[in-house]
């Protein structure tokens, strides 16, 4: 789960920019009002902050089965014994 916050002047706003960028599936988890960042929060000034989860994928992730023959070059190449990482592999 991928967890985003968005500040803007008002939550439709907020939820506009978490759609296009987490896509349609995205959850609100929460709503909070919360003072704006600068100078302008002396003066009262406040924005709408929403709390958006999302199911991202990893980058780079594979899911590639090995062989025991790869497992076992790998294990052997890492300076296991090779009667050892056959039997890991297996």
């Amino acid at each position: 789960m991928f967890l985003k916050r968005y500040r803007s002047h008002s939550v439709r706003a907020a939820l506009r920019a978490a759609r296009e960028e987490l896509g349609p599936r995205a959850i609100v988890l929460s709503t909070t009002i919360v003072p704006v960042d600068g100078w302008r929060r002396f003066l009262g000034a406040r924005e709408v902050e929403v709390t958006v989860a999302a199911e991202r994928e990893l980058p780079g992730r594979r899911d590639l089965p090995a062989s025991a023959r790869e497992v076992t070059a790998r294990l052997a190449a890492s300076g296991l014994d090779v009667e050892l990482a056959e039997a890991i592999a297996a």
